[in-house]
């Protein structure tokens, strides 16, 4: 919990106080927000809201040997990029705010403050949570590689070596930056796996993913987090978990958590309000693995 300094004057709003105390409880409702990207936020955050990155397909070598190298006269063989482009745009602004009629008293109090940034923190993370998880599950199943579950709700044995071929099929190592996301019940049936919680499955190096809340594991080395914004339901084709590599997702902060104020007469209080404007997209759809339930 934030705490006041001695000696500060409590009549006046403290800015600092107040977002150091928002953005850690904010960052408390983080699961996929802490793994994915936010990297490209720089390009969004002094002008402009949407990001254009190149999708660079796979290039072609030519077949030659050294002979028939040396004898050539005409110019080198070389291809025109056509690469298409992926397009994130920030278009969501998440705000919460509050009327303080004492903020002095309630700078004071460690208690009653804590209280106040805790809820406003609370609210805007589970949005920023919520904008991917509802990313996730909105893919559908036309461009992501699809993994129907044996059956609803249930993550088994069969299910596991099902996530590692496919990985393998589609030339997708588990131990080079990917990771797994479930929701809780698909979570609960992994830990009925005994494979899934032997140290010696593991293989353990998380590719150097950021672990933090939700990592509840890892399979064949690549991390496993839970999200309770992944909802369980036996709708067909509905996703209940989705295995990626975070830096193809791609969390945009036009305007990182940001905390401002105001003294209203007419309300004989203090205005609060905290608030993020920010995007989210995969940059490939084809490289995300997404776990659906059978009809």
């Amino acid at each position: 919990n934030t705490s006041v300094a001695s000696g500060t004057d409590l009549d006046d709003f403290i800015p600092q106080l107040w977002s150091e105390g928002i953005i850690d409880y904010m960052e408390e409702q983080f699961v996929l927000a802490n793994i994915v990207d936010t990297s490209l936020s720089a390009l969004v955050q002094k002008k402009g809201d949407i990001v254009n990155i190149p999708l660079m397909t796979e290039k072609s070598a030519e077949d030659t040997t050294p002979a028939a190298f040396s004898a050539i006269t005409d110019n080198l063989t070389y291809h025109s990029p056509t690469d298409d482009v992926k397009t994130i745009t920030v278009d969501k602004l998440y705000y919460s705010a509050q009327i303080i009629s004492d903020i002095a008293h309630v700078q004071a109090s460690p208690e009653y403050f804590d209280m106040y940034v805790k809820g406003m923190g609370y609210s805007i993370g589970k949005l920023v949570e919520k904008l991917i998880c509802d990313d996730i599950t909105g893919l559908g199943v036309s461009n992501t590689v699809e993994l129907p579950l044996d059956a609803n709700n249930v993550f088994d044995a069969g299910d596991m070596g099902n996530v590692l071929k496919t990985m393998a099929q589609n030339n997708f190592d588990p131990t080079n930056g990917w990771a797994m996301v479930v929701s809780p019940t698909l979570y609960g049936s992994m830990m009925q796996i005994s494979n899934f919680t032997s140290a010696d499955f593991t293989a353990s190096n998380g590719g150097n993913i950021k672990g933090g809340r939700g990592n509840v594991g890892t399979l064949a080395g690549m991390p496993v987090y839970v999200s309770n914004r992944m909802k369980e339901t036996t709708t067909n084709n509905h996703i209940a978990g989705a295995i990626f590599r975070p830096d193809n997702a791609k969390l945009l902060y036009q305007i990182a958590p940001k905390v401002v104020s105001q003294y209203s007469v007419d309300f004989l209080g203090t205005k609060i309000a905290a608030y993020v404007a920010c995007g989210f997209d995969f940059v490939r759809d084809g490289e995300v693995i997404v776990l659906t339930q059978t009809a």
